[in-house]
């Protein structure tokens, strides 16, 4: 399944999340909105889809949707940052969204 984008924010910063379901499981991956470095990942557990397992994250967040392409989160986990074309995609969907 293609990941589903949100942006959020707390007293730490600005973040962007991307949820995926996959393999009968569920992930999260966070990175900073400033400069897209991977800050954490979680797993939903068996049979859980995101929308379950990361209830607290959606409701406090804003959806910005899909991507026109396809990143490799696990090249971006790898290599601890969004590659710049993924994060000016973000930024471009969040400015519409919440300015």
């Amino acid at each position: 399944m293609e990941p589903v984008w949100y942006y959020s924010t707390d007293d730490q910063g600005e973040y962007f999340f991307a949820f995926a379901d996959a393999n009968n499981s569920s992930s999260k991956r966070r990175f900073l909105a400033n400069n897209g470095a991977f800050v954490d990942e979680a797993k939903g557990g068996a049979g859980r889809g995101y929308a379950e397992a990361f209830k607290s994250d959606i409701r406090s967040g804003r959806r910005l949707g899909s991507l026109q392409g396809r990143p490799n989160l696990q090249d971006a986990v790898r290599k601890r940052r969004l590659p710049d074309d993924v994060l000016g995609e973000l930024r471009r969907l969040k400015k519409s969204l919440v300015g």
